[in-house]
């Protein structure tokens, strides 16, 4: 069952989180293998078809990290003020898991190129 992760998303900045992945001891994951995808919608999947943005995902396999981006124009474009988002995560045996999903509240931006 996935975590629950609530994002704060500021608009118009650049967006970075890393996750570390550990076992029920604590211990780091390795990642060697694996494979990550995440996206943010402004509902669910059913009633919006096209994700508004897709996170940038990098695996860091040693280390057991795994970080999510936004770039500033991505979030940029993020007109709604709350949405929903997962992240996914293909095991190399191609079983796929969700590993965390939660909310998006939006931060709107007050200044603007000119």
């Amino acid at each position: 069952m996935a975590k629950k992760q609530n994002l704060t998303i500021e608009q118009g900045s650049t967006f970075e989180m890393d996750i570390v992945c550990k076992d029920v001891n604590g211990q780091i994951v390795s990642l060697t293998g694996y494979s990550a995808k995440a996206q943010v919608r402004a509902g669910y999947a059913d009633f919006y078809a096209d994700a508004v943005a897709v996170f940038t995902c990098t695996i860091f396999a040693n280390t057991g990290i795994i970080r999510i981006e936004l770039s500033d124009s991505q979030t940029q474009a993020l007109d709604f003020n709350k949405g929903l988002w997962d992240l996914e995560l293909t095991l190399p045996n191609n079983k796929v898991y969700r590993l965390l999903e939660g909310q998006v509240k939006i931060s709107r931006e007050v200044t603007r190129n000119t």
